[in-house]
């Protein structure tokens, strides 16, 4: 397969990934920034939070395409776009380290001189922490209950992809956290992901679509969930890590250490 055929087919996963994000992008922005934001206030004030659909259109109209590809593969033109790859022997072994970079990049940006984020550190291990599990929850569960084959033959595990999944519960965290210009980066890279797992003949393409709707309606989920996580851990305030360094030396066994701890 030529690297021009290659590039045709990076490009048409990256724009069938972010066509419905643009066309959602300024009503996304509104919704969830002012959700979040409303949900802090009402907690304060004692008022029940609200749930906001309207945030969770781009990862439906995924989690749809990935669906109706599953049933009628004509949709997403998945047989063409196996035909690609069928024959293609190089593999990427990158999408297997690329799948956690995003979510690395939400809990640690913030730590960067010049970088500000949303939420204090402890706020953003709770966003992880429960993106992830609803994440890797459904996922893991639609893989055994669906038992879709792979285009490799190698198991019954298709669909969705998990590793998608997580490159893009990864990506929107940072792009809620950190805003749009950090978010096309994470985006990219969990695009790269979804190249990846269709070059290397693992997943079919509504399979990626899918896994990149759970990924984003994960983390979409999760924001909505930190208010009440907040209440449950009295966790409301925006704080920094403190990071406290204690050193001693042991005169009988002439030996130093670095005794570290780190507050948040």
């Amino acid at each position: 397969m030529s690297i021009f055929v290659a590039m045709k087919v990076f490009a048409w996963i990256f724009c069938i990934l972010t066509a419905l994000s643009s066309v959602a992008q300024t009503a996304d922005d509104y919704y969830i920034n002012v959700a979040v934001e409303t949900d802090v206030d009402s907690l304060a004030s004692g008022q029940p939070s609200h749930f906001n659909a309207k945030s969770f259109i781009l990862p439906a109209a995924l989690i749809t395409l990935g669906i109706a590809g599953a049933i009628e593969p004509d949709v997403t033109a998945n047989d063409f776009i196996h035909d690609q790859f069928e024959h293609h022997h190089s593999r990427y072994s990158v999408d297997d380290y690329l799948r956690f970079a995003p979510s690395v990049a939400h809990l640690t940006l913030g730590f960067i001189p010049g970088v500000e984020s949303k939420h204090s550190f402890r706020d953003r291990l709770l966003i992880s922490a429960t993106s992830h599990a609803i994440c890797v929850g459904l996922s893991w569960s639609l893989k055994h209950c669906v038992h879709e084959n792979r285009p490799d033959g190698l198991d019954k595990h298709s669909f969705p992809s998990g590793h998608v999944a997580l490159a893009f519960t990864g990506a929107e965290l940072v792009r809620v956290e950190y805003g749009n210009t950090y978010g096309i980066a994470a985006y990219a890279m969990a695009t790269g992901v979804a190249y990846c797992r269709i070059h290397n003949n693992r997943h079919w393409l509504n399979d990626v679509l899918m896994g990149a709707g759970i990924g984003i309606g994960s983390a979409r989920l999760a924001q909505w969930l930190l208010p009440y996580e907040q209440r449950l851990f009295h966790s409301t305030k925006k704080e920094s890590p403190t990071i406290a360094a204690i050193p001693t030396y042991n005169i009988e066994n002439k030996a130093f250490t670095l005794t570290t701890t780190l507050l948040f």
